[in-house]
């Protein structure tokens, strides 16, 4: 070569290794590049990966408590259902209990209760509820102040009626026995299963006579009670029976 003459310019084609070494810088930058990219990813992945198993560790946390309270909340239930049964078993007695007193409290006030509707419904003043010979009252209203002959006068009607079965009516005042101040009476047998269960005795009715009608009505008032107070019979034999 002339040293006098001018230089060339550089080319790389001139140069076959120097342009492999830039081909080569340059796929180790994009490789470089890549890798970082690569790594990025990575990172990121293991972000997620953690945040995915923080995720899971706290539902596992959560359904470990949602696991006990519904335990908790299991045992409250089996708790309160076995309150429930004693309850209900307590219930159970003592409704048990109420209508054995109801019942014998009704057999007491049977006769009380039937002549007081007997006496509204007719407007009678004064009666009586005898067993069903006839004598001895298990309901009285009035007759206070009436002395002893007087009274077994009165029962007369009930026994008549006791014997006979059949409604004994007087409504003419001369009739009936002096001194007892009554101005009519109507007697009537309380039946029930062909069974004479007591005699209803009414006295004393202002408003008027005592009429079949009303007779008819008392009978059937009398049937009613005499079932029941059957009945409540029949109930204390069974609870004397097994309490015995």
């Amino acid at each position: 070569m002339n040293p006098d003459s001018p230089a060339e310019p550089y080319s790389a084609a001139r140069f076959p290794s120097a342009q492999l070494a830039a081909g080569a810088l340059a796929s180790l930058e994009a490789l470089q590049h890549s890798a970082s990219h690569t790594r990025d990813a990575i990172l990121a992945l293991g972000n997620e990966n953690e945040r995915l198993r923080q995720q899971v560790e706290e539902l596992r946390s959560e359904n470990s408590q949602v696991k006990s309270h519904i335990e908790s909340a299991q045992e409250k239930i089996h708790i309160l259902e076995s309150r429930l049964e004693r309850e209900q078993s307590d219930n159970s007695q003592l409704q048990n209990h109420i209508r054995d007193l109801h019942l014998d409290l009704a057999a007491q006030d049977l006769p009380s209760l039937a002549l007081k509707m007997a006496m509204e419904l007719t407007g009678a003043e004064v009666g009586l509820f005898t067993e069903a010979d006839g004598d001895d009252a298990l309901a009285r209203v009035g007759f206070e102040d009436l002395q002893e002959f007087l009274i077994e006068a009165i029962f007369d009607y009930s026994r008549r009626t006791a014997h006979t079965a059949e409604p004994t009516v007087e409504n003419e005042a001369k009739n009936l026995p002096d001194g007892a101040g009554l101005v009519n009476l109507a007697a009537l047998p309380f039946a029930a299963k062909g069974q004479l269960r007591g005699v209803l005795l009414l006295a004393n009715k202002r408003n008027g006579p005592f009429t079949d009608a009303e007779c008819q009505i008392l009978l059937a008032i009398g049937q009613h009670a005499g079932l029941a107070m059957e009945n409540a019979r029949l109930h204390s034999k069974v609870q004397e029976a097994y309490v015995s």
